[in-house]
């Protein structure tokens, strides 16, 4: 296990030296299962679903994860929780609390049916439990039935894509991290404590008021140039999903019933038939939800 902590990036900044903490060494026995996402989509690109073919690498995904470990640690007071214990707790549990995962799919299935672009979630399996190809994580397989119009899958596996993400930094890219961090230096090296407050700053509370984190992130800085590195981020597809579903009504009742974070999972299969009105399909989707071996 603990060859796998070479796998950690070394840090841009030298104010940021901090290494990853052992009791998250377990991430990063998951990075290689992750290389199946983008055949599992292939066969959506048919019918013509634009979000599908912009899943991005989940390797990335679950790499910010264990980067942003090292982040929190630079801004755990201001944190209600560690990110260690959110991460055991939530996101890579010992075990799944089913329960809860399915109050979420209940959740997303009510609001999406109330907009008119879903149908009640139906035949939901689970599997049992078994080894995943990674030492020390489980993995079971989720499936489910429904009928959406495009609108509604697109939220659908948007929420998919925000499984296992807890912060802003986590939505970034090494390299989107890496020029973030030399503008600051180049404007405002005292504003990297702003900055890596900004990316410790959870998802769904960014989500709940992003003018007033944006805002006040940008009281550290007046350069154009910075401004426009910033802005140009946060209009990412992801980030832009992450406003609108966890800012409105999704997020909302997430944050209601402590659902929030969502845990780690991969869009394993997805089969899609064209449904009865235009703009709609019938899908069958299979998910994969991970968890972790209690000795890790």
């Amino acid at each position: 296990m603990m060859r796998r902590k070479k796998i950690l990036r070394r840090k841009q900044h030298a104010r940021a030296a901090l290494f990853l903490t052992t009791g998250v060494v377990m991430l990063t026995a998951s990075g290689s299962l992750l290389s199946t996402q983008a055949s599992a989509v292939l066969s959506v690109r048919e019918v013509s679903l634009p979000l599908v073919t912009q899943i991005p690498s989940l390797e990335r995904r679950l790499s910010t994860l264990t980067d942003q470990v090292e982040l929190s640690q630079l801004n755990a007071a201001m944190k209600t929780g560690s990110l260690e214990e959110r991460v055991n707790v939530f996101v890579l549990p010992e075990d799944i609390d089913y329960d809860r995962l399915l109050l979420v799919f209940d959740i997303l299935s009510q609001e999406l049916s109330s907009q008119g672009i879903f149908t009640e979630i139906s035949d939901v399996t689970v599997s049992d439990p078994i080894p995943s190809a990674e030492s020390g994580l489980f993995q079971r397989s989720v499936s489910m039935k429904f009928a959406a119009h495009e609108q509604g899958v697109q939220q659908f596996l948007s929420l998919i894509r925000m499984a296992g993400i807890l912060t802003i930094g986590d939505t970034l890219s090494t390299e989107e991290r890496r020029l973030l961090l030399v503008k600051t230096e180049e404007e405002n090296p005292a504003g990297i404590v702003a900055i890596e407050q900004f990316l410790s700053l959870d998802l769904l509370r960014y989500a709940r008021e992003p003018k007033t984190h944006e805002a006040q992130l940008m009281r550290s800085f007046s350069s154009p140039s910075f401004i426009k590195t910033l802005e140009d981020m946060l209009q990412s597809p992801l980030i832009r999903d992450v406003r609108r579903i966890l800012g409105g009504n999704i997020g909302e009742s997430l944050e209601r019933y402590s659902l929030w974070p969502l845990p780690f999972m991969t869009l394993q299969d997805v089969r899609i038939q064209s449904g009865k009105a235009p703009g709609w399909y019938a899908l069958g989707v299979q998910l994969q939800v991970f968890s972790r071996s209690p000795e890790l």
